[in-house]
């Protein structure tokens, strides 16, 4: 058998090359054989490309990081506090007024009552009658507000709660609207009215630490009062403001 057989993809050759006579027959058979012999030539000359492996994508084990206990994971919603932050002040509530807890006018007796004791005390003197007032309300004294404690015993806790005292009287017709005032009944007045407002808000000044007692010892002698319980007290707590001791028992 004849393996050599001709190159399709050769230039073919001239016919000068060629037999001059070739039978139908074995023309036609030539034609028949060269589509075999051009696809056998291609396979045995053809690299057979590799296939693509397809890898499918694993899915991976979710990972949780276990943070350290002093690291604050902000991501996730905590239903604590923030305890070192400031609070916007529309939702700060505000104080609530104890003066609200009596009428004017005995917020005006108040006060009268407190220049009647002490307008002679100076600014300090006033402020601290006004502290032990405030001790003995919030302590529950006689009711628990501050008209009650100066008007317990119709005036026998403070003396100047009285009409008869002429302070106190001209203090109260100026607050009423009835008369005028002396320069300083209205400058010991206003300050008191600001006194008020620094306790309504819990922002007043104790300068007593407290104290439920005082008095003027050499008017309480003129006046021939037993002193027994102010001489039976702990001194290491008195406070001497003006001419009067603060004390306790």
């Amino acid at each position: 058998m004849n393996y050599n057989l001709p190159n399709p993809f050769l230039p073919k050759q001239s016919n000068k090359d060629q037999p001059l006579f070739v039978s139908a027959k074995k023309e036609e058979k030539d034609n028949s054989i060269l589509p075999k012999l051009k696809n056998l030539w291609t396979n045995l000359i053809k690299k057979e490309e590799p296939k693509k492996e397809i890898v499918k994508e694993k899915k991976l084990p979710l990972i949780t990081r276990i943070l350290p206990s002093n690291v604050l994971k902000t991501q996730e919603p905590t239903m604590q506090p923030v305890l070192n932050k400031e609070l916007p002040a529309a939702i700060v509530e505000p104080a609530r007024p104890i003066t609200n807890q009596i009428s004017d006018d005995q917020r005006n007796k108040v006060i009268a009552t407190i220049i009647g004791e002490g307008i002679g005390e100076g600014e300090l003197g006033m402020q601290a009658i006004l502290n032990n007032i405030v001790s003995r309300a919030e302590k529950g004294y006689r009711g628990g507000n501050l008209f009650e404690v100066v008007s317990s015993g119709n005036g026998a806790q403070y003396n100047a709660f009285s009409v008869n005292d002429p302070n106190y009287k001209q203090t109260l017709d100026y607050l009423r609207g009835k008369s005028d005032a002396s320069p300083a009944i209205k400058e010991a007045t206003e300050f008191i009215k600001s006194l008020l407002e620094k306790y309504d808000k819990g922002e007043l000044e104790d300068l007593i630490i407290g104290n439920m007692n005082y008095l003027n010892p050499s008017i309480t002698t003129e006046r021939g009062k037993e002193l027994s319980g102010f001489n039976k007290r702990d001194k290491s707590k008195d406070i001497v403001i003006g001419n009067h001791v603060f004390w306790s028992n």
